[in-house]
């Protein structure tokens, strides 16, 4: 019988589903060999000011951590009812314990370029009960040129708790690289989630991140993925497995990029009664970018409730944005819906804001940050707070 690393070697050729293939062995593992810091302050000034682009800035109150290349180099903890480690400090019987029981490490090379790299990434588990409503802040570094970093993360929400998880991605401008994130998420029973991830790879780093999130009984996942910056490719599909009654995601997904192959989107499968997932994507494409975005809902179960939405902005003749929804129920009692839109700037409201005494870059400005804005479901005022400003900087960079 084959074992599993032969089947995960055999993967190391496999391509993805979706998404561009590219060549992997045109990198090289991240360095590991990084040493601890003490505080944040300890890092370049320059590097403090990109990873604070990304949210990762503050006091750290719920606690903190960062990964530079293939090593995390600082943790801080903060409230007793976090439980906080990196992975490379995981026990043989914590390995086996949490890492790929929800992700098959064999699923494409990606998968299994990260199974087979020095574990690291952040475990984040909330104890039962508790309320903890300060975003916990980590982030993921890439240092190193032509790199490979490969982060395996691990986030538990244990029954009846709440917990944010903000998590911001960057590099330094000069630098090219690949990150491969793999993520395991579980939303106890009655356990709330909310998850914010900011990327901003500058144009130098190929994203392909892999997800899946499982949420039980009357659990709630929140998810807000915002990509600010264009990037050579980007190919991602989180999942979302609700397997228990009651249970609840909403999802929304903001691209906003001049260039770049993205594919990106979620895929939602509603396993039990009375659950009910939304699915939110907004993009604003400008130059040269491809942009495939996809909202996927199976349904499994009895009165379930599901709903898919993509709306694209377009500037210039040469961007290319296509929508991609798919419905699909196994029986009745299912309540499922898509919609889609993809356009230009309306000249008419331009004039409309020209007229009412803006000029034509602040009426132009002004409805792009419109059409951006998200609802931040579930989320502190200080994170809505935190994904607006983001939203709008990166968008205003583009006009």
């Amino acid at each position: 019988m084959e074992s599993v690393e032969e089947r995960v070697k055999k993967a190391l050729k496999k391509p993805a589903e979706y998404g561009i293939d590219i060549d992997l062995s045109s990198f090289s593992p991240a360095p590991t060999n990084l040493k601890d810091l003490k505080g944040i302050e300890e890092l370049p000034s320059r590097e403090r000011k990109y990873m604070e682009e990304v949210g990762f800035a503050g006091d750290f109150k719920a606690g903190g951590f960062l990964q530079i290349d293939q090593k995390a180099v600082f943790k801080k903890f903060g409230f007793n009812g976090l439980e906080i480690k990196s992975i490379s400090e995981f026990s043989e019987e914590e390995k086996e314990r949490y890492l790929w029981k929800l992700i098959d490490p064999a699923t494409d090379k990606y998968t299994a370029t990260v199974y087979f790299m020095p574990p690291e990434g952040y475990f984040i588990k909330s104890k039962k009960g508790a309320m903890i409503d300060t975003p916990f802040q980590s982030c993921l570094f890439l240092r190193s040129h032509g790199a490979i970093q490969a982060p395996h993360n691990v986030v538990i929400a244990e029954e009846n708790s709440r917990i944010y998880v903000v998590t911001g991605c960057t590099v330094m401008p000069e630098k090219v690289g690949v990150h491969i994130g793999v993520t395991e998420m579980y939303v106890k029973r009655g356990a709330f989630l909310g998850f914010v991830m900011i990327h901003n790879w500058r144009n130098a780093v190929h994203v392909r991140p892999r997800t899946v999130v499982y949420v039980e009984e009357g659990g709630t996942f929140v998810s807000h993925y915002i990509i600010t910056s264009p990037v050579p490719s980007l190919q991602a599909l989180p999942k979302v497995y609700l397997k228990g009654e009651g249970a609840r995601a909403y999802l929304s997904n903001v691209a906003i990029t001049s260039s770049g192959d993205l594919d990106f989107g979620t895929e939602a499968f509603l396993e039990a009664e009375n659950t009910s997932v939304e699915i939110v994507s907004k993009i604003f494409a400008a130059g040269k970018s491809k942009i495939v975005a996809r909202g996927y809902i199976v349904s499994k179960a009895v009165n379930t409730k599901g709903h898919v939405e993509c709306r694209a902005l377009l500037k210039g003749g040469e961007a290319v944005v296509q929508a991609v929804p798919s419905l699909k129920s196994y029986g009745e009692g299912a309540e499922l819906t898509h919609e889609a839109a993809l356009g230009k700037i309306a000249e008419d409201e331009v004039n409309y804001l020209v007229a009412k005494g803006l000029s034509r870059e602040e009426a132009i400005s002004t409805l792009v940050r419109g059409f951006l804005r998200v609802e931040a479901k579930g989320v502190p005022s200080r994170l809505e707070d935190e994904i607006r400003n983001t939203i709008e900087r990166s968008a205003t960079s583009l006009l």
